[in-house]
């Protein structure tokens, strides 16, 4: 009986420790790799036009895996102000969409170690209907016991006149595919296709 005690409570010890760290191994970065830190507030101003001419506004944030091991987790996000449109988020392994304001998770996935990966999300506007969408985002660690590590704020702010990069003129390679359900798959599928790419566009095609 003592030796089961001893063994739940250095697994509970365990599972202490590593929640105690989960802010420390999952981490939000910009592109270039300059970590944002736990509390931040992020704004952004600047639109992209993608390949319909439709505008959005990418967070341009990445999740890093700082641990030595693979990591299972989700991003838990609330959209505390949607004027319009959409917010998306493709990551970690599936597309979510939400419409309305609201408490989200994405599905679980798998981080390898010492990965850095696209969060690929962004607010898609109406045209010409200007606001602010607002979303908390929050890493959380879904093996095991779980835990929460990081959370910021992210203001995506559409006012008139838009700063805008079209980057319709730019090469870009295909970096994912989803289906329809926002599963990820692989090209020889048939049915509706929404393929991201590597400047954080993305675009529908249909393989017969």
């Amino acid at each position: 009986m003592k030796k089961i005690f001893t063994l739940v409570f250095m697994a509970l010890m365990t599972s202490f420790a590593f929640a105690q760290n989960a802010k420390e191994v999952l981490q939000f970065v910009d592109k270039d790799g300059n970590v944002v830190p736990d509390g931040s507030v992020v704004n952004i101003t600047e639109g992209e036009e993608d390949f319909w001419g439709d505008l959005m506004f990418p967070t341009g944030l990445y999740v890093t895996n700082s641990y030595d091991e693979d990591l299972d987790l989700r991003v838990d996000y609330n959209v505390t102000s949607l004027p319009n449109g959409s917010f998306q988020i493709c990551f970690p392994m599936s597309c979510m969409y939400a419409n309305a304001t609201g408490s989200y998770k994405t599905n679980s996935g798998s981080m390898k170690a010492g990965e850095k990966r696209d969060l690929q999300a962004e607010w898609i506007p109406k045209k010409d209907a200007y606001g602010t969408c607002s979303v908390e985002l929050q890493l959380v660690l879904t093996k095991g016991l779980g835990s929460k590590g990081p959370k910021i704020t992210v203001n995506m702010i559409y006012s008139d006149p838009a700063s805008v990069n079209n980057l319709n003129g730019e090469q870009a390679t295909e970096v994912a595919r989803y289906n329809a359900a926002g599963q990820r798959i692989d090209a020889s599928q048939r049915g509706l296709h929404i393929v991201k790419l590597s400047n954080g566009k993305t675009k529908k095609v249909m393989q017969k």
